[in-house]
């Protein structure tokens, strides 16, 4: 089973018992990184939970917020003014700026993440992601 999967039923469980609420906090991080490590049958072996809890942190972030750098590009006077002349930056910039106002978060992207899979699920997933 992919990681992201083992994340996101762990996730779903988490908010139930908490108000809706992903982890917030740091002891909270912890504690859930925790609960996914137990359910493990054998943490040793079993990658998908190792890559699981290394990545967690995915999990976490809130889609609406932006890294201050992107924000930055975004309030530049350069993507206000973009036209047939302006650098290919500031007209790729401008579409990702309209992409987040319409969307509220920044696009996926759209390969499939590393992860720890035999080749008939990778390739299963590798069609979902096409």
């Amino acid at each position: 089973m992919p990681y992201f999967i083992i994340l996101i039923n762990h996730l779903n469980e988490w908010r139930k018992s908490h108000d809706g609420n992903i982890p917030l906090n740091f002891k909270e991080k912890m504690e859930f990184g925790d609960i996914v490590k137990k359910s493990s049958r054998n943490w040793h072996e079993e990658e998908n939970f190792q890559e699981a809890v290394k990545f967690a942190h995915k999990a976490f972030a809130n889609p609406k917020n932006i890294p201050a750098n992107v924000e930055k590009i975004f309030e530049s006077k350069f993507i206000e003014n973009v036209n047939e002349n302006s650098d290919h930056f500031w007209i790729l910039s401008s579409a990702l700026k309209k992409f987040y106002k319409k969307n509220e978060c920044l696009p996926v992207r759209s390969t499939i993440p590393d992860l720890t899979a035999d080749t008939d699920n990778y390739l299963g997933l590798q069609k979902i992601y096409q």
